[in-house]
């Protein structure tokens, strides 16, 4: 068998994109054969490997996708909650029953009911929402506590609608996880962070600067490019949803709470290495301007304009949205 030496090459102008693409499909290959194969230097070869993004975390914060053999659970029939008066309205205390069934159910035919009985109560949902508003002043309760509870009376399609979401988000993590326990637990990924992580200053929080962050994740698995970045934050986006939906089809009336202090402050920190990490080539720098504008990227619009500007290789001057 001929054994292949490797010999320093002089590096000329490569395909950069090609390069990447064959170190991201091909991890156990040599620096010297990828090297000789696209006639480059081995250090050229580890700049495209950093470039190419950290496969191990490309593995821990990928979506994993359903499993079959796990479906034994996504077809539960629904237990209905039971009728009671709450009101003395009859048709006020109907639509607040079937309010509840939308939020308790766990099969889409029970929607498909609620929504056909909620059509037999002709009075306008304005006028029950009145009715009601009523009843809870009359209660003693207060102005803001009374609008927020006669929100949504009577609109039985927009909370069926919102339910048939979650049972299909629920199914989803029934079929990745197995069951609503197991989704409960701590991931691969996330059993990195909180193994790895280092202590929690006081008072961290979303505006600390990335180097407040980088000493706590110093022994975490990190990503090394934007796409990396982007692939955490989606992972910890399904993650939430799935779990959010399990939970609240589990527990209707519950409340899930806050990630543990290091998982959120690794989401902070995400949101901060999109203004740090140059992107790795235009193809990369589009396709993040592209993420960042979509509806829901952030809650704050400083975030969007602060990557579009890091992008642009511009900076975003204290306190305004201006680019220097």
């Amino acid at each position: 068998m001929t054994e292949i030496h490797c010999t320093n090459h002089v590096d000329r102008k490569d395909r950069p994109a090609e390069i990447r693409a064959f170190v991201r499909d091909n991890p156990a290959a040599s620096n010297c054969e990828i090297g000789r194969r696209f006639g480059v230097s081995e250090a050229a070869v580890r700049k495209h490997r950093k470039r190419a993004g950290n496969p191990e975390h490309q593995r821990l914060f990928a979506i994993p996708q359903p499993q079959t053999s796990a479906s034994r659970e996504l077809s539960v029939a629904s237990i209905l909650p039971e009728e009671e008066v709450v009101t003395g309205d009859r048709q006020v205390d109907a639509m607040l029953w079937l309010g509840k069934v939308c939020k308790s159910a766990t099969d889409t035919a029970t929607l498909d009911k609620a929504v056909q009985a909620a059509k037999k109560i002709k009075t306008a949902p304005e006028t029950l929402r009145n009715r009601y508003s009523k009843w809870l002043l009359e209660q003693g309760q207060g102005a803001f506590q009374v609008a927020f509870a006669a929100m949504g009376l009577g609109d039985i399609d927009a909370k069926a609608e919102a339910a048939r979401e979650r049972i299909a988000t629920n199914a989803e993590g029934i079929a990745v996880f197995g069951s609503y326990e197991a989704a409960m637990q701590p991931t691969e990924a996330e059993a990195m962070i909180l193994e790895t992580a280092g202590p929690m200053p006081p008072g961290y929080g979303y505006e600390w600067p990335p180097e407040a962050f980088a000493p706590i994740f110093a022994r975490s698995v990190n990503p090394w490019t934007l796409s990396d970045v982007l692939a955490e934050r989606a992972y910890f986006d399904w993650l939430y949803r799935v779990r959010k939906a399990m939970f609240a089809t589990a527990n209707p009336d519950g409340f899930m709470g806050d990630d543990d202090e290091p998982i959120e402050a690794r989401r902070y920190w995400m949101q901060q290495l999109l203004t740090e990490i140059e992107p790795v080539d235009d193809a990369e720098r589009a396709m993040v301007a592209q993420v960042v504008v979509t509806p829901g990227f952030s809650d704050f619009e400083k975030d969007t304009i602060a990557v579009l500007a890091h992008l642009c290789g511009a900076k975003v001057r204290e306190g305004s949205s201006d680019f220097d």
